[in-house]
């Protein structure tokens, strides 16, 4: 198997770590290899314990790596939006060769310059994105190599992360005995997945409602304009469901997967199903209007935020709306819900590969389109006899108290459970 058109991507999320391999071949992408773990040591989009986040990694890599018969050398890594800025920027040099030629040497160093210009020392670079070059004034360029000029300038989006919270990820990546062969920002990743051309030229809000985070980026005029993160996601969904029902999380979840409606108004009251009553001895039948009610509360609560934020930016009425994805989207009645708040042309998208088709999937697999694309593709080795790898805050909305307002409303609701 090849290393040239081999690509490997690690997105470690707030619920669970996922590792993809693909290989690319004439402009198609295979995905050969999927792993996938609890982040156990990932809370709110930060690492909280360095040595279950490398766990988390290594076992989502040995899954992949068993499927495809390779050992992974190095990944293209996801930022979670979390405490993320974006900055647009301009650097400016002169052009130092003899005969005025630019050079890749000469378009690295005014990148630099943009770079050196627009980062503060306490932040860490993740990525330059949307680079346009103007030679001698003349603009509209997107590589000037090779062309004659004595003044390069470039502008740009500079997207950089808390110093700590990128060191924590990049220091995990690499106890796991893997090189970190880029860094993607999650809508980015996402946005390679679920929005074409024509979302991002236009006007499109991406929303991926993971475990932990909920993560949005604004896209218009082919440019990510704004990136924000709600530090609530499908895990507090069943926080919640365990709450309200009195029950495990464990059966929370089930129930959450099996039963749940995000939209009450069209859920069923004749599926009913039974729950296991902590501190009872029989079990208690309820319905889906039951349970949809508690999910319907935390996804608006959730949305609104959203909403709220981009009004607040002027970014709530871009004409090819809003497009969901992430893990919490698999739940019957999502797109009602935010077409409800949104007021607004809604979509939900997930990967259209075999194997990954999960909106759960759909940074991961970005990734892979963004570093096809942008970057580069992954060093692997065949196993060798055993196989056995050797051991190597900014725009976020903080939701407690409407939190306790929605548990103390679901106790009302749902009392007599706790008696």
């Amino acid at each position: 198997m090849s290393g040239s058109d081999m690509y490997v991507s690690l997105d470690i999320g707030t619920s669970t770590t996922k590792v993809i391999i693909a290989e690319h071949t004439d402009g198609k992408l295979n995905v050969i290899g999927v792993g996938r773990a609890p982040s156990d040591g990932i809370r709110r989009g930060t690492v909280v314990d360095i040595e279950k986040t490398v766990e988390a990694i290594r076992s989502a890599v040995s899954q992949a790596e068993d499927m495809v018969g390779v050992t992974i050398q190095g990944v293209v890594v996801s930022m979670l939006n979390y405490q993320t800025n974006l900055s647009r920027c301009h650097g400016m040099i002169a052009i130092k060769n003899e005969n005025n030629e630019i050079t890749t040497d000469d378009i690295q160093d005014v990148i630099e310059a943009a770079q050196a210009i627009a980062k503060p020392s306490d932040r860490e670079k993740i990525s330059f994105e949307s680079c346009v070059f103007k030679v001698d004034g003349v603009e509209g360029i997107s590589d000037p190599t090779g062309m004659f000029g004595v003044r390069l300038e470039v502008e740009g989006t500079l997207i950089t992360g808390s110093k700590s919270i990128v060191h924590n990820i990049l220091r995990c990546v690499e106890r796991a005995g893997l090189e970190v062969t880029g860094m993607v920002l999650q809508p980015l990743a996402a946005a390679e997945t679920c929005l074409t051309k024509d979302d991002k030229d236009f006007g499109t809000v991406l929303i991926d409602i993971g475990g932990g985070i909920t993560s949005v980026g604004v896209f218009d005029q082919g440019q990510l304009v704004d990136a924000f993160a709600i530090p609530v996601g499908g895990s507090q969904i069943t926080k919640d469901i365990s709450i309200g029902l009195n029950i495990s999380l464990r059966q929370a979840e089930q129930i959450k997967l099996e039963h749940g409606y995000a939209f009450s108004a069209d859920a069923s009251e004749n599926e009913t199903f039974e729950i296991d009553v902590i501190g009872s001895s029989k079990a208690l039948t309820i319905n889906q209007t039951d349970l949809s009610v508690i999910i319907e509360a935390r996804l608006e609560e959730i949305l609104v935020m959203v909403d709220d934020e981009l009004t607040n930016a002027g970014l709530n009425q871009l004409p090819n709306g809003f497009v969901l994805t992430g893990g919490t989207t698999v739940i019957p009645g999502m797109m009602e819900i935010a077409e409800q708040v949104f007021d607004s042309r809604v979509r939900i998208v997930y990967p259209d590969y075999i194997g990954v088709r999960h909106p759960s999937l759909s940074t991961a697999v970005g990734l892979i389109s963004h570093e096809i694309e942008y970057g580069q593709s992954t060093e692997v080795d065949e196993y060798e006899e055993t196989g056995v790898r050797e051991q190597q805050q900014d725009k976020v909305k903080e939701p407690k108290a409407e939190e306790d307002k929605l548990v103390n409303k679901m106790k009302r609701m749902f009392g007599s459970l706790f008696e």
